[in-house]
């Protein structure tokens, strides 16, 4: 489905996400769900959601679906809004603006948690583990753990 034609409604998000196990990460990413969201914007959109990368969608609340619905639409058209306003050539990624994308170790722009760097099905996920909970209880807690270096690695 096309995110940015008339077609992407909640409606029709909802009927495609309803019956999936798969992780929330792993289907905003699906471009035979959802065209056009690639590793840096996935991050952002389930940041702007509140969701953990992880998380199964099967886990999603109403509330969830709703609110990843809504970041897909707004993240979109941010991440539009700012690589025009760059003025750089198309073939050239445009990333300045990301809040979470490749910056692990670094402060959250929201809450100030460290950001941190997961693997998701082979592709490296970056999220604040304060404003997007692993609420599944299936995974670590991110609290308890050291700082994580620049490269999302043990602090050194």
């Amino acid at each position: 489905m096309d995110i940015v034609g008339p077609d992407f409604t909640w409606e029709r998000f909802s009927r495609l996400i309803e019956k999936k196990r798969n992780q929330a990460r792993v289907f905003v990413m699906d471009q035979t769900q959802l065209s056009a969201v690639g590793n840096a914007y996935a991050d952002e959109i389930l940041f702007e959601a509140g969701i953990h990368p992880k998380t199964p969608c099967c886990y999603l609340t109403a509330s969830d679906r709703h609110r990843l619905f809504d970041a897909i639409n707004t993240v979109i058209a941010w991440g539009i809004a700012e690589v025009e306003k760059a003025e750089r050539p198309t073939e050239e990624k445009v990333r300045g603006h990301m809040r979470v994308r490749n910056r692990a170790g670094e402060a959250c722009p929201r809450c100030g948690t460290t950001i941190r760097k997961a693997g998701v099905l082979g592709f490296d996920a970056f999220f604040c583990p304060k404003c997007q909970p692993d609420r599944t209880g299936r995974g670590l807690d991110w609290s308890r753990l050291p700082k994580a270096s620049p490269d999302g690695g043990p602090a050194r």
